[in-house]
């Protein structure tokens, strides 16, 4: 099984952090983001889209390189982004990291934040990259979280969840989340830490924090 990063055609993520996410990954670009990717990066995979957005030079150059593959996906009714979610998951992947999809405008974030609900899938990961967060949905499961004390967790009602914790600092304790009572900033209080969830929610993490669901 693969494991992809899509690139989005929001806010750009800076190289290095691009480089560290696209490790030992394909990559599809989404139409748009074509036209701020750095040279230094590797050669994505995939460019898809209707492209409204590239430059029509750059997708020339790009249809006389034979490593990349152009898919034409003209659909209107969907976001370049959901295409790529739908064309890989058409395919035998094992995850998909979202990157440059938030930033810009609001409504196009929030969207794609609704995305990770519209698309879940327990036997596929599906995550969103921000520069300084992971983003993730999660449905009636058992998540266990690794990395420093003091690096922060903050949960949302996706519509509604009753979660438990041990290890954060501030426990939850058959906490109910909805859309108008969330647990933000709070942090990880032990190294190893887990959340049990009944119920639907969107978790964000700093980046660095290690996310594994046991269904």
């Amino acid at each position: 099984m693969s494991k992809w990063i899509i690139v989005a055609n929001g806010q750009s993520t800076d190289k290095k952090k691009l480089q560290e996410l696209a490790a030992n990954k394909k990559i599809l670009l989404c139409d748009g983001a074509m036209n701020c990717w750095n040279t230094t990066l590797p050669t994505p995979d995939i460019v898809m889209g209707d492209f409204d957005s590239i430059k029509p030079d750059l997708l020339n150059d790009i249809k006389k390189n034979n490593d990349i593959k152009i898919i034409r996906a003209n659909n209107q009714n969907l976001t370049d982004l959901e295409k790529a979610i739908i064309y890989l998951d058409e395919t035998n992947v094992e995850s998909i990291d979202i990157c440059a999809a938030d930033g810009d405008r609001a409504d196009h974030t929030l969207y794609n934040f609704m995305l990770l609900k519209k698309y879940h899938n327990i036997k596929r990961k599906l995550t969103i990259h921000t520069q300084l967060d992971s983003v993730s949905y999660h449905e009636t499961c058992h998540v266990h979280l690794s990395g420093k004390i003091n690096e922060r967790v903050s949960l949302f009602g996706f519509e509604t969840a009753t979660v438990c914790s041990v290890g954060l600092h501030y426990e939850l304790n058959n906490y109910e989340l909805s859309s108008t009572q969330a647990s933000v900033s709070n942090a990880l209080r032990q190294t190893h830490s887990s959340v049990d969830i009944i119920g639907k929610l969107l978790m964000i993490t700093e980046a660095d924090v290690k996310i594994s669901q046991i269904s």
